[in-house]
């Protein structure tokens, strides 16, 4: 066990006092370990800055983020993210009010570090108490790019509040929280290391910094600042892409160099139950999360066309032929998956019949994205770390930055693109593409890269195509009844371009602070 996953198990919310979760911004609660007592000596300041670690919420901000999108279905209805995805939540969703009160006390406990680690008189080697700072820095940039991407404008602190301060609170416009968040990530990078020991995996690096830098400047059309930062990791030399896209998410791909940042888990001590939660139900998993039809139909051909235009397409079989990542991100009806063939079909009277009891697929798909066949019989307790940062969002993340400056006459953009998608078994995109084109090419490949990983929600919203792709009747697999093909029906949607951009603030926080002031529509 490394020392990030064994701090943050033995210390966790004892350490900070996190559980004080009724006030507002999870202020600090009167019981927690008195500072004059605590920080005092080295190890104070590095239990804490391991403590950071435990407020990632990294299944929340990835895996379970597709199910607001042209991905994915929350297909439970008691499920806070199914209201959401409809267009229909309010104020007191509980999805909204845990992202935000995890992301707070995250910056409460950043905040405390950087407040209090310089009263430690010694810290050796020097350098360290630098590092902690530039980690405490990273984490509260973290939290706050997730914030204003969610929600807009926020309360920004950059120091520990008590209560009265957080009750007077108003929100910070986005371009003053987002520079912020560049200024920390910079500052970060600067004092970070580039690689850790293996016993410190899962410690944020400097390529994390920058890539999140990248990251937080692309999301609101800074491309320069993009575009810098991204060229910055890819010139670190650091990271490369792994040969087999279907290991990332799956024990293979734990060491991968193409991982940047990942919440490092470990069976037994700190694993994760994802495979039970959305497994299919001949592996005894509950289908929480299942894919819609669209982003089945959205995956290309293995020739490079939509299958509109490709005459590999079928109809007699459906799904074959596509862009290998289909296949390493989920299962259809003939897909053969940890030794058992997938019938989702009505009538095939198995385990994985649609809709069969509550527990099986409602689309006649399931995701396999972090199902590792090894957790078969551990369902709740798998080892898989899960990705928050890799090198191939960084590669498309440079190449958009170029296409939206219009910088393609170089070919660094189309190489980028063609890195990525050539490593998944797909046709390079040819040359001489308009920036137009570009811009579809590299869109294309970053809902194919990052199903579940937490991109697809930022996406949409901040090419505004979410009325686009997010209102109306969703669709399941087709079925033959009574001689003609039909569409099982899913989820049926709508989006409020004037509110659903954003989620609502959360209803707790504006009675504890009725200066916040909520967003439009709620």
């Amino acid at each position: 066990m490394n020392r990030i996953q064994g701090f943050a198990v033995a210390v966790g919310v004892a350490l900070l006092a996190a559980g004080c979760d009724d006030d507002f911004l999870t202020t600090l609660p009167p019981d927690q370990v008195s500072g004059a007592v605590f920080w005092t000596q080295q190890k104070d300041a590095e239990l804490a800055v391991v403590a950071l670690y435990n407020q990632n919420q990294a299944e929340e901000r990835t895996v379970r983020l597709d199910a607001q999108t042209d991905n994915a279905w929350a297909q439970q209805s008691f499920d806070s993210r199914y209201i959401i995805a409809q267009g229909a939540a309010d104020a007191l969703n509980g999805t909204f009010l845990s992202v935000w009160n995890q992301a707070y006390t995250g910056i409460r406990r950043a905040n405390e570090v950087l407040a209090n680690i310089d009263k430690i008189e010694v810290i050796s080697p020097a350098s360290l108490r630098d590092r902690l700072k530039g980690e405490a820095k990273f984490w509260r940039a973290y939290h706050y790019f997730y914030l204003v991407n969610l929600y807009g404008d926020v309360p920004l602190y950059t120091t520990p509040i008590e209560i009265p301060e957080g009750q007077a609170a108003t929100r910070t416009p986005r371009a003053q929280v987002i520079d912020q968040v560049l200024k920390d990530l910079d500052e970060a990078a600067a004092v970070l290391p580039t690689t850790y020991a293996a016993a410190e995996r899962g410690r944020v690096t400097k390529g994390a910094a920058l890539a999140y830098r990248a990251a937080a400047a692309l999301h609101e059309g800074r491309w320069a600042i993009a575009e810098d930062a991204a060229k910055a990791v890819i010139d670190l030399n650091v990271y490369k892409l792994h040969p087999n896209y279907a290991d990332l998410t799956r024990y293979a791909g734990d060491n991968s160099a193409e991982l940047i940042l990942t919440d490092v888990r470990e069976k037994g001590v700190r694993g994760q139950g994802l495979f039970g939660s959305i497994a299919q139900g001949s592996l005894l998993g509950t289908s929480t999360l299942v894919p819609i039809r669209e982003l089945i139909d959205f995956y290309q051909m293995k020739d490079g066309l939509p299958t509109s235009q490709s005459t590999l397409d079928r109809p007699d079989a459906p799904y074959a032929d596509r862009d290998p990542r289909m296949y390493a991100t989920v299962v259809f009806p003939g897909a053969s998956y940890c030794g058992i063939t997938y019938n989702s079909l009505p009538g095939s009277k198995t385990a994985d019949e649609i809709r069969k009891d509550f527990n099986t697929t409602s689309t006649g798909f399931n995701f396999i994205k972090y199902v590792d066949c090894a957790d078969r019989n551990d369902r709740g307790n798998s080892g898989v770390d899960y990705i928050l940062m890799r090198y191939a969002d960084v590669l498309l993340m440079y190449a958009e930055a170029k296409i939206e400056q219009n910088e393609i006459a170089d070919g660094a953009a189309r190489n980028a693109i063609n890195e990525v998608r050539t490593r998944a078994g797909m046709p390079a995109i040819a040359t001489g593409l308009s920036q137009a084109a570009l811009r579809d090419a590299v869109r294309y490949e970053r809902r194919a890269e990052f199903v579940l990983e937490g991109r697809r929600l930022f996406d949409i919203r901040r090419w505004k195509i979410a009325e686009q792709v997010m209102p109306g009747q969703k669709f399941g697999i087709d079925y033959v009844e009574g001689g003609q093909t039909k569409k099982y029906v899913a989820d049926n949607r709508a989006f409020n371009p004037a509110r659903d951009y954003l989620w609502a603030i959360p209803q707790r926080e504006l009675d504890l602070a009725p200066g916040l002031k909520q967003n439009p529509g709620y």
